[in-house]
């Protein structure tokens, strides 16, 4: 961009998408958002410095100049985007999803652990306060339940929904789904546990 030879567009759009690339992957990459920040401003400060060249002063080469400001004009958005993910973190959580695929399911209505059993988990998690997200804080019940239903391929609809269902049953029944997870547990020391040999 700084030489003074002249380019057509065909020679610099590739270069340009091949940057426009390089900087989306590393910063949906990248869980570190100072690490971002600083690849970003030092980006745009280089680019930004082209502008008191000869090249840029004296008009130059209009299709340089064009993509000179195009960049910018991307560093600045990519900036913008970082201070809501900032801002917003519940937002854009599963945003970034891993290429990961889970091969988990749940029945919809089964009498132990269903959609509102789920659910009911995701209430007490949250309620504990004991997860948290990348920033420190306790995870909210929308991040959870977003967790839930990409690990489970399931779908909450609106867990505040949900939640409500779950807050209205019968006080012998408020925790259905975690009494019989507790009496799975205690059932499961009445059998022997299998030898390593045994359960391959």
């Amino acid at each position: 961009m700084s030489e003074p030879s002249q380019v057509s567009n065909n020679e610099i759009q590739p270069s340009y998408e091949s940057f426009v690339k390089h900087i989306t992957e590393t910063s949906n990459s990248e869980a570190d958002y100072s690490k971002v920040f600083r690849l970003l401003n030092h980006s745009r400060i280089e680019i930004d410095s082209i502008k008191t060249s000869p090249l840029y002063e004296l008009g130059g080469d209009v299709v340089k100049i064009n993509y000179i400001r195009k960049a910018l004009s991307f560093l600045h958005s990519e900036m913008e985007l970082l201070k809501l993910k900032i801002q917003y973190p519940e937002r854009f959580s599963l945003t970034e999803e891993l290429s990961f695929k889970s091969e988990l399911y749940v029945i919809p209505k089964a009498k132990g652990l269903g959609i509102i059993g789920l659910a009911e988990l995701v209430m007490s998690i949250f309620l504990s306060k004991e997860i948290k997200n990348r920033n420190g804080k306790p995870a909210s019940l929308v991040q959870l339940a977003r967790a839930f239903e990409y690990v489970f391929n399931c779908n909450f609809g609106s867990i505040y929904d949900k939640q409500a269902e779950v807050y209205n049953r019968k006080s012998c029944n408020l925790t259905k789904s975690l009494d019989f997870l507790k009496g799975s547990l205690e059932r499961s020391r009445k059998i022997k546990p299998l030898k390593q040999n045994e359960k391959e």
